[in-house]
Order: structure tokens, then C-alpha cells, then sequence
């Protein structure tokens, strides 16, 4: 009987487990799909290229494959006024309407892309 009863419950955590990975798998593929509407919602390709990986100047960075929290502290720096050097200035206006959510799922976006971008 007690044989039955660990078969049992080793086979429910794994399937809870594995159906967590899918979840997990499928909510990870929505943000990117999100974070990539977002990023051309507020245009950051028209500068940035497209997924990040290719700027069309320069000396704008290349955002694939960056740090997100760095992604995202620059995003919110930015848009709050709190950095003023390079050309910031350009893109707050782009930015002003981004919320801390939205950066982070853009930052998210950008950073899972790869370093050379399409």
C-alpha cells in the first residue's frame, strides 16, 4: 500500500513539474512576443535596428543581448530625467510614456536576443 502511495505522488510532482516547464516555456514566448511589439510600438527600432542588434548610426548602442536590469535601469533612467549624457535627450521623448512594466518586458526582449541581431 505504502509502495503505491510514493508511486503515486512521485508521479503527480512530476507531471505538476513538467506542466510548470510548459507554463514556464509559454510565458517566457508571450513576453518576448510582447516585448517585441513593444519595442516597435515606441519605435526603438527606427534607431536601434531591428531586435536591438543592429543601429542605424554608430555610435547607438547595440541592445541585444545586453544585461536586462541594465536594459531596463537605462529605459527608466531615461524616461525619469536621470541621465543626461549621450543622446538621452532624443529618446525621452519615445520613452516618456513607457511604464516600469513595459520597460522591463522590452528589456526582457532585448536581452534573449543575440549580440549580432538580424
Amino acid at each position: 500500500m505504502r509502495r503505491r502511495y510514493y508511486r503515486s505522488t512521485i508521479l503527480c510532482v512530476l507531471l505538476m513539474s513538467s506542466n510548470l516547464v510548459i507554463i514556464a516555456s509559454a510565458h517566457s514566448d508571450d513576453t518576448e512576443r510582447v516585448g517585441e511589439q513593444l519595442y516597435n510600438k515606441y519605435h526603438c527600432v527606427i534607431c536601434h535596428g531591428a531586435l536591438g542588434g543592429r543601429p542605424v548610426e554608430p555610435t547607438y548602442p547595440r541592445l541585444s543581448g545586453q544585461n536586462k536590469i541594465y536594459l531596463q535601469n537605462q529605459i527608466k533612467d531615461i524616461r525619469d530625467g536621470k541621465r543626461e549624457n549621450g543622446l538621452s535627450h532624443l529618446m525621452r521623448p519615445l520613452v516618456k510614456n513607457i511604464s516600469d512594466s513595459e520597460a522591463g518586458i522590452i528589456a526582457y526582449f532585448l536581452s534573449i536576443q543575440s549580440v549580432a541581431g538580424k
